[in-house]
This record gives C-alpha cells, structure tokens and sequence, in this order.
C-alpha cells in the first residue's frame, strides 16, 4: 500500500524512487511459490481489502488515494513506463546494498509487477 499511496503524492517519481527497497522485497517475496500461490488467491484479496480500510482509518491527512481501484494504481497499472523511470535507482545505489547476485531483472520486475495488478483487480 505504501507503493500505491507514493504513486499519488505531488513527486511520484521521487516518492516511488525512495521506496525502491519495498519493491526489491516484493519481487523477492513473489519468488515464493507459497507467497505466489496467496497473492493470487481469495485471501490476499481479503487482507487487502483489510488493510485499505485500516489505512482510511489511521492514516492522518486525506485519504484519496484510496478512492480509486487499486488496480489503477501507477506502480501497476503504469508498470512499464514507471520502470523505465525507476531502472537506474534499482540498478546503481540500491544494487550495491544488495548481497550477491539476488537483483532481478527487468523482466521479472514486470511480470511481479502484472500479477500483483491482476490480483488487486479483485480486490
């Protein structure tokens, strides 16, 4: 959620570039069968449903950008596009932080990236 609230802020770019770690992390989770297998299943759609509604209630200031389908948020819907933005921060600073040869490439990025989406879009 933390990707799709950064995708609404006035620097989205920037935003989204501050949270490159989160999205290493979700690609690596993803690497998981089991993880795979919940995300595409009936109960990541209910955890996120949850967590939208905890995030509209807790979450100070405006919460707008929980108004639209996730499936519509920029780190998914505009994937591609973001990535080409994003590439250079995820294969300069962060690589260097990262032990071995763990960092994915842009293929699978982009294909974490659709399943997620795919699966907000039941959400």
């Amino acid at each position: 959620m933390g990707l799709v609230r950064a995708g609404h802020a006035p620097d989205r770019l920037a935003e989204l570039r501050r949270r490159v770690r989160h999205l290493y992390d979700i690609v690596m989770i993803m690497r998981s069968n089991e993880y795979r297998e919940f995300v595409n299943g009936s109960g990541f759609v209910e955890m996120i449903a949850e967590v939208r509604e905890w995030d509209r209630r807790s979450i100070p200031g405006p919460s707008d950008w929980l108004n639209p389908p996730l499936e519509e948020a920029m780190i998914v819907a505009d994937a591609e596009n973001l990535w080409s933005e994003m590439r250079s921060e995820f294969r300069g600073s962060f690589r260097e932080m990262v032990y071995g040869n763990s960092v994915p490439d842009d293929d699978e990025v982009l294909a974490c990236l659709a399943s997620i989406g795919a699966s907000l879009s039941r959400v």
